[in-house]
């Protein structure tokens, strides 16, 4: 096997012969209301325009990605951010004063990072608000589906794709009674399923080394799957995801992505690489390993890839804030390190040796 960290997650062959069930995704089953859609985007898109009947304001974590965004912009939302701790906690000023601009009337868009409880300094504040008669909590949990508690909110959504080896995958959920309708839901687009599949297959031959193969086979087939989420569609999930998120051993998933996010913990060690958590609590289950470059973080990368180490960052400066300061307190340095269920300690050992070896 070809030991490269990183990258797509790709299918298997025993993966595409799996079928879908009617049960609930894992940890979904406790919402009175669950709504299985193709992403993230298309939750909050069907949410505003079949859901929600408050006023048109929002605030938003100013440390997010432009997808979040995207969807209030396009329903003509007033929209105000709330600053982001470079600990990755909420700024509780910040928070404060942005819905106090709405006069305590409109949306609370919120979600814990990488995994990590990163809303407990406002938890308080949060549970007031959630009795708020014009406060409408929206909980983004797509970086903490696999943790056991969640905090209490209106609405859920997330992105679940994320987590899998699956081509789409989103959800909107309450623990209200909802009603679901099919208007403006599309069915799963059957283009982007193929094009995750074929490039899944590819991916795997290479990580086998065929020689065959190679990155450009596959690599425009993954980014062409991804792009098809950019649209304003509201689509379902795929029946090829709904198997994988059926069929998943998701005690392994996280007892994996556990016991690599603290092996790179404990041995990362590089003047040049700011760690942001310094254990794994019981509660977390890591999405990624958030740390910053103190030096340059695009020589950083380059260097990982050049070792077959492929890290992406979360994320790019939405365009909506590049000219603003939240532009600069964290997307500049910060890089997500790659734990998950795809690797064993061995693959975390010669990753943290190359981090440790970089100058």
């Amino acid at each position: 096997m070809f030991r490269e960290i990183g990258g797509n997650l790709p299918l298997n062959r025993d993966d595409i012969q799996r079928h879908a069930t009617q049960q609930d995704i894992w940890g979904c089953s406790s919402f009175k209301s669950a709504l299985y859609l193709n992403s993230g985007s298309s939750a909050i898109f069907y949410l505003l325009d079949n859901n929600y009947v408050g006023v048109k304001n929002v605030v938003l974590p100013a440390y997010t990605c432009i997808t979040c965004i995207r969807p209030f912009i396009y329903r003509n939302f007033n929209i105000q951010y709330y600053t982001i701790n470079k600990d990755l906690t909420v700024n509780k000023d910040s928070f404060e004063k942005a819905i106090r601009h709405f006069n305590n009337n409109c949306i609370v868009y919120i979600h814990a990072y990488f995994g990590f409880n990163t809303l407990e300094s406002i938890k308080d504040e949060l549970a007031d608000l959630h009795k708020h008669p014009n406060i409408t909590i929206i909980n983004d949990f797509t970086h903490s589906w696999l943790n056991q508690n969640q905090i209490d909110a209106h609405f859920y959504i997330a992105s679940l794709r994320k987590w899998l080896q699956t081509p789409d995958g989103g959800i909107l959920a309450s623990n209200i009674n909802l009603t679901f309708n099919n208007i403006n839901i599309l069915n799963y687009d059957r283009e982007q399923t193929d094009a995750y599949i074929k490039a899944s297959l590819l991916k795997n031959k290479y990580l086998d080394n065929d020689a065959s193969i190679s990155k450009d086979q596959f690599y425009p087939l993954f980014k062409e799957s991804v792009a098809c989420f950019k649209k304003k569609e509201i689509r379902t999930m795929s029946p090829i995801s709904k198997a994988v998120y059926d069929n998943t051993n998701y005690q392994e998933v996280i007892a994996k992505r556990k016991k690599n996010c603290q092996y790179l913990l404990d041995h990362i060690k590089n003047p040049y690489i700011e760690k942001i958590f310094s254990t794994v609590p019981d509660n977390a289950v890591p999405f990624y390993l958030p740390v910053y470059v103190k030096d340059d973080r695009t020589k950083f990368q380059q260097y990982l890839a050049a070792n077959n180490i492929y890290c992406p960052i979360h994320w790019s400066v939405p365009e909506y804030i590049a000219n603003t300061p939240f532009a600069n307190e964290i997307y500049p340095q910060i890089i997500s390190l790659v734990c998950d269920q795809r690797y064993e300690l061995d693959d975390m050992d010669r990753f943290a040796i190359t981090i440790n070896n970089y100058k």
